[in-house]
């Protein structure tokens, strides 16, 4: 059987050894709010007799399978793999068949198993945050009602994991669930225990209905579409009513035109996931829009009806290394597109469709790293990018180097180029690896400031956060968000309860309001700050890190466009 076929792999005896180290508790955990990547927060807890001798027999079985072992040292913990899949729901049962892989730790008495490393590393976080559920008082409130030990327990978070119904139940129970959505949302926790004792077989249930659920913003409306959506909603202005679209992809490579309403305007199938930005042009300088974007193997131009435009698509010679950029040089509609190929040349085609003729392709050393940008300082066209080290190319319209530097940085992946507006200490400003703050100079000098202690994974931002006319240093690093102003001096800074990891989003308002957003992947859940601090960090069930925002109907209003598994909600913040 498959226990016999394990234990010959693993040159083993489960039974007589793993079992036997194995105490009388273990659980299935699920931190998940949405079913995208449902898998990478599911969990085996198990407590051991002996933590010692558990780590040591993992470690002596390791050596029988390549590929197992210590994988790294996070925050005083070792993460190890065995490299073996299905042992878990094996050895456990079918419940825990959503933890196919072994990656595990230990903390104290009990065995931590999931799918990834990452995924450990997330549960360490949030055990050393010190907020285990025991302690939550609501949980608390609820768990008075639930007998202190039981045989099974269940217990389910109503208002976190909604969203998960429809993995568990039938479609007609889910549909339900949705149409009547209002009223779901007020029942905070479901609970089951069965409790075996000498006089017989106790069942508990208890469904906490919440009277009085914290206020909450409500989407404006909600959009399924066929598969689950991937990557950011783009929001693109639309010429007839000058009102905000939403193009959005699944992952069945499908994109979607949305309303301002919510309407699905039409599907189109494309051969691939969308690189970088989609771009607005206007292919026959008629005052009519289209959207401009790539996949790696082609450039796709759409019009507002989802018809292709001229020669589109076209299929790329060399595949894309990342989204195209596009730049207007006269602002007379004559558009280049600009992008970077797996062969570490830079290619540039016409807006019909053709390479460019005088263009040099200015082959770079390695890949290149993020988005090639377009940057005009002094009235002067610069075409500034990064390879995978960080050393940094300045070029003409022509593809030559119109800037050569003295000496190279490591530009940090996490920070854009930018016009400096500060001083006098050079023509644009980034940052490096190390988040000291980089001056290039028209010379091809450097000079650097430095703004304190940052990791080679911080964001970086050039903006006028306070609106003072006068541009601020923003940071985001680790938990810590920082904003300095041209005197580097701190004006505003928040921590956060686990690391940021995905690109902050930057919303700039018709009435000059920046809105900056932040989400943390531990919390799953969105912030927004403006000049004033934080405006907006009210629990959703549907945050999600795509996300954008805009003014859907031009009258002054802030909505937040959310994609979460296969819904694309829209939320009015003001």
């Amino acid at each position: 059987n498959q226990i016999s076929e394990l234990n010959t792999a693993l040159k083993t005896n489960l039974q007589n050894s793993f079992i036997q180290l194995v105490s009388s508790e273990f659980a299935f955990v699920s931190l998940a709010s949405r079913n995208l990547n449902y898998e990478e927060n599911c969990y085996a807890i198990i407590k051991m007799t002996n933590a010692d001798a558990a780590q040591a027999y993992f470690e002596q079985i390791s050596k029988n399978k390549d590929g197992s072992g210590l994988v790294k040292k996070y925050r005083d913990h070792n993460l190890y793999q065995l490299n073996t899949e299905g042992f878990v729901p094996l050895v456990f049962g079918e419940s825990f068949s959503s933890i196919q892989g072994f990656y595990y730790s230990f903390i104290g008495d009990y065995l931590i198993i999931a799918n990834s490393a990452s995924a450990i590393e997330k549960y360490i976080n949030l055990y050393l945050s010190g907020h285990p559920l025991s302690l939550d008082p609501a949980y608390i409130s609820f768990a008075d009602n639930m007998a202190e030990k039981s045989n099974y327990y269940f217990y389910f978070n109503i208002k976190k994991g909604l969203n998960l119904l429809e993995r568990f139940t039938n479609k007609n129970i889910y549909d339900f669930i949705i149409q009547n959505i209002s009223t779901f949302k007020n029942y905070q926790a479901l609970g089951l225990q069965y409790s075996s004792q000498e006089n017989g077989l106790f069942t508990n249930i208890y469904l906490n209905y919440d009277a009085n659920p914290p206020i909450q913003n409500d989407w404006a409306w909600q959009t399924k579409f066929d598969d689950n959506i991937v990557g950011k909603p783009y929001l693109l202005r639309n010429h007839q009513d000058q009102n905000l679209y939403t193009l959005a992809a699944d992952e069945a490579n499908q994109i979607y035109l949305v309303d301002h309403e919510g309407n699905i305007l039409w599907k189109h199938k494309i051969d691939g996931s969308i690189m970088g930005e989609v771009h607005i042009v206007d292919f026959f300088k008629d005052g009519k829009l289209q959207y401009l974007f790539n996949t790696k193997t082609s450039i796709y131009l759409l019009d507002i009806l989802g018809n292709k435009v001229g020669s589109y698509p076209i299929k790329l010679k060399v595949r894309a290394e990342n989204g195209i950029s596009v730049f207007d040089y006269s602002n007379n509609r004559d558009y280049r597109i600009i992008y970077a190929g797996t062969d570490q040349n830079i290619y540039n085609y016409s807006i019909e469709g053709k390479e460019v003729d005088g263009w040099n392709r200015a082959e770079t050393d390695r890949e290149v790293q993020g988005k090639i940008q377009h940057l005009v300082a002094n009235n002067r066209d610069y075409i500034l990018l990064a390879d995978l080290y960080g050393n940094t190319r300045i070029l003409n319209r022509q593809g030559r180097d119109r800037i050569i530097l003295k000496s190279q940085f490591s530009k940090a992946e996490g920070a854009d180029y930018y016009v400096n507006s500060t001083n006098n200490k050079g023509l644009f400003v980034t940052t490096d690896r190390t988040g000291k703050l980089i001056y290039i100079s028209s010379n091809g000098n450097i000079s650097y400031v430095d703004f304190g202690d940052f990791s080679e994974n911080h964001f970086f931002l050039y903006e006028d956060f306070d609106q003072d006319e006068n541009n601020d240093f923003i940071y985001i690093d680790k938990d810590k968000l920082s904003v300095f102003d041209r005197l580097k001096k701190e004006i505003f800074s928040y921590e956060f309860s686990d690391e940021i990891s995905i690109p902050p989003t930057i919303y700039k308002a018709s009435d000059g309001t920046i809105i900056f957003g932040v989400y943390s992947s531990m919390e799953n859940k969105i912030y927004l700050f403006n000049k004033d601090g934080i405006i907006e960090s009210n629990p959703r069930n549907n945050d999600g890190p795509a996300f954008s925002m805009g003014d859907l109907l031009n009258n002054g209003s802030i909505n937040l466009l959310v994609g979460d598994d296969r819904i694309l909600y829209n939320y009015v913040i003001k």
